[in-house]
């Protein structure tokens, strides 16, 4: 006997939805017609025929042909009752008619719902069941479609393996979700396919009570109140008995629509999601002017109402947007469409690619949270934001770094060989070992970001494994992002700089600053913003200012040149880690912060050289009393 046949997802993909929509297809055959129930009845009244003989009269007055010359007698006995007008009884015979039919029995009124609003109650119920599938895919749990996996399997002759169930259970969520979105529909009416589709369910049930579940309110575009009393649902048909051999694969009805809250409701939790993230004052106020101006231009939705199209109109109004947004007070009082008027008046230069692409990233950020708390899924959400198209050139352009001969000028300046006491960017006698000394210095072989040094504590200078360290940590500021947490070796020029010798000497306590000339300012009490600003004076007064490259771009010479210097893989990873940059690879990364990888760090690390930079008259070469201890 052969062996069975084993099933690719693929083959599982279009076997479970033949087979799902053949199951549906057949439970929709088998049921009954749905009742079409009275929704009033007609009033029967007995008259005294006197009453009846006096309205007769007036009524044939009032439908009488009148002369030209004998309109006022016209008027009179039917003042309004020709081409089709109302006919006013007059009180005396209005009043016994009102009351004659006062006294005739009331209309028959309807118990259950209306056969359309049956048909739409199936189709939440339906709807129900993708959201169901939609979750448990965000969930991974995959308990709906395991079964759906065996049946599938059994009916076609083919063998599931351990190795592929965890795929095809997936792939069978995928499709519970897809082929109960489609008969969502159909319960309807509508039988297209695509965007069309969706659109035609939606405007069906957006205006369904879920409350009262009143007939009217189903209907797509109806917005007049129902005149009729709230009423329950009639029970289901109930359909043929499943046969043996095909055993039902749908999961179970739920008639919840998902998360009706707009999507700016979860604006609060994400700021404060991003605070226990510690991410640094700067980049939360970024994002609030992201989700500000975003939700300014296109205005509050649901998550899941929002378009692909949607946001690439926000994209390219962002790019209308003069450059100069946000760097003044006055901006936050006009309007979106009056900067743009006003830029385009005065010619202004628009937000460049680059900064319209940072606003899609914090933005994306905030759609993950919205993914998490199940307003909608990980794949709508990548549909939404992921593979946008920007101008942004080619990328070694945009990173500028600097040239050799800008390094050789900028340490052979005052600062590194002698600076006059009272300019610190004049010739002179006096080296000054302190902030302003160290930090490029730490940016250079380092290839950390400036305000990961600036705050720099003694108890981050640590030895282990025979090697020093820094550690980058959370501990006392922000980080700009989860990545840029790690601990790196020391380059050993740093050493031979004497950077231990001036922690041992400014920073005598495990919490000591280790440059407290600088004052921690702004709302993150940063110690970096000073320097900073130095920095670019202190380039223009030497003469090696270029616009775009200051201290960051130190971090671009680190990686072309250790990448020049990889050996495998092994250190690519490790250049990733050194820079604080995400590697891609997930759990897998290594801890490079312990033993034998920190000491592969260091190797790596100390292939890092600057022909260009001459510091070998800095070097310390008598260290008197001070020794270099192995820990502080």
């Amino acid at each position: 006997m052969n062996a069975p046949a084993t099933i690719t997802a693929a083959q599982f993909a279009g076997l479970a939805r033949d087979h799902l929509q053949g199951e549906l297809e057949a439970a929709r055959a088998r049921r009954a017609p749905d009742p079409i129930l009275p929704t009033g009845g007609e009033v029967e009244a007995t008259l005294d025929p006197a009453l009846a003989e006096r309205i007769l009269a007036f009524i044939s007055a009032a439908e009488a042909p009148s002369s030209e010359d004998d309109d006022d007698t016209a008027a009179q006995a039917a003042p309004a009752g020709r081409d089709g007008g109302p006919i006013h009884l007059p009180r005396e015979l209005a009043a016994p008619l009102l009351a004659a039919l006062r006294s005739a029995p009331p209309p028959e009124r309807p118990t259950r719902r209306s056969a359309l609003a049956a048909s739409l109650h199936r189709s939440q119920a339906a709807l129900g069941c993708a959201m169901m599938a939609r979750r448990a895919l965000t969930t991974n749990d995959h308990a709906l479609s395991r079964g759906m996996v065996d049946i599938v399997a059994a009916s076609a002759g083919l063998e599931v393996t351990p190795q592929i169930r965890p795929v095809l259970e997936r792939v069978g969520l995928r499709v519970l979700e897809d082929v109960f979105r489609v008969e969502a529909v159909r319960e309807t009416g509508h039988y297209g396919t695509g965007p069309e589709q969706d659109r035609s369910l939606f405007a069906v049930h957006l205006r369904t009570s879920p409350l009262t579940g009143r007939a009217s309110d189903l209907v797509a575009g109806s917005g007049a109140p129902d005149p009729l009393p709230p009423v329950t649902a009639p029970p289901e048909p109930e359909a043929a008995p499943t046969p043996p051999d095909r055993p039902s694969l749908a999961p179970p009805a739920a008639t919840a629509l998902g998360p009706t809250e707009s999507l700016a409701s979860l604006t609060e939790a994400f700021f404060e999601k991003r605070n226990r993230e510690k991410i640094r004052h700067q980049g939360i106020a970024q994002e609030r002017t992201t989700l500000r101006l975003f939700f300014d231009i296109l205005g509050d939705r649901r998550a899941r109402d929002y378009r692909r199209q949607d946001i690439t109109r926000f994209l390219d109004t962002l790019r209308r947007l003069p450059s100069s947004y946000g760097k003044s007070p006055k901006d936050r009082q006009l309007s979106v469409e009056e900067l743009i008027a006003r830029a385009e008046a005065a010619g202004a230069p628009r937000l460049a690619d680059k900064t319209v692409k940072r606003h899609l990233s914090a933005l994306s950020v905030f759609f993950k949270l919205a993914v998490d708390r199940g307003h909608l899924t990980l794949t709508e959400r990548n549909n939404i934001i992921g593979e946008h198209d920007f101008a942004l050139g080619d990328a070694r352009e945009a990173r500028d770094q600097w040239t050799d001969e800008e390094l050789g000028r900028l340490f052979s300046s005052a600062v590194w060989t002698g600076r006059d006491p009272a300019r610190r960017s004049a010739p002179g006698t006096e080296i000054t070992r302190d902030a302003r000394f160290w930090i490029p210095l730490l940016c250079v072989f380092q290839g950390t970001r400036l305000e990961e040094v600036a705050d720099l504590r003694r108890k981050d200078v640590t030895h282990d494994a025979g090697v020093w360290q820094l550690g980058l940590t959370t501990e006392h500021r922000r980080l700009k992002n989860h990545s840029a947490k790690r601990t790196i070796p020391l380059h050993p020029e740093l050493i031979r700089l004497g950077l231990l010798e001036y922690v041992a000497k400014a920073a005598p306590c495990p919490a000591d600053p280790l440059f407290p000339d600088l004052e921690p300012q702004g709302a993150d009490s940063k110690r970096g913003a000073r320097i900073t600003r130095w920095f670019v004076e202190y380039r223009r007064d030497i003469g090696v200012f270029r616009e775009g490259v200051g201290a960051h771009a130190f971090r671009h010479n680190v990686a072309t040149r250790l990448r020049e210097q990889l050996h495998d893989h092994s250190d690519l990873l490790r250049l990733n880690y050194l820079l604080g940059h995400a590697s891609g690879t997930g759990e897998g990364d290594v801890r490079y912060d312990k033993g034998r990888e920190a000491q592969a760090m260091a190797a790596l690390l100390s292939r890092l050289s600057y022909p260009e930079i001459d510091l070998v008259h800095l070097h310390v070469r008598k260290r008197g009393d001070l020794s270099l201890p192995t820990h502080w």
